[in-house]
């Protein structure tokens, strides 16, 4: 599984509509896609621990973090991952081979 913290959107000049920022399909390699927050998530950082701690219920360190969007959705999700004593594997974005690389984090 891949959880990503959030996908950021901007305004798509075209349609004036907002779009996501990244696309993330690259990821998939590493197991299906979860988006843990919306873009406006942090917004309501309480309601948003009490989501992660749910969202994140099942992880294991055979599981991947994708770290995007606001900062708060990024540490929050780390803390509540620390939290269940867990390893982060981080992908991280190699521009050379244009793919996902893990990082473990302990």
């Amino acid at each position: 599984m891949v959880y990503v913290t959030q996908i950021p959107e901007r305004r798509d000049p075209s349609t004036g509509r907002m779009a996501p920022m990244y696309d993330v399909s690259g990821a998939r390699v590493f197991g299906d896609i979860v988006v843990l927050c919306p873009p406006q998530a942090s917004q309501f950082p309480l309601d948003l621990l009490t989501t992660l701690r749910y969202q994140l219920r099942n992880y294991t360190s055979g599981d991947y973090v994708l770290l995007l969007g606001d900062p708060i959705a990024i540490a929050m999700t780390l803390r509540v991952i620390f939290e269940k004593g867990g390893v982060v594997q981080v992908l991280r974005w190699n521009r050379y081979t244009r793919s996902y690389v893990p990082v473990p984090i302990t």
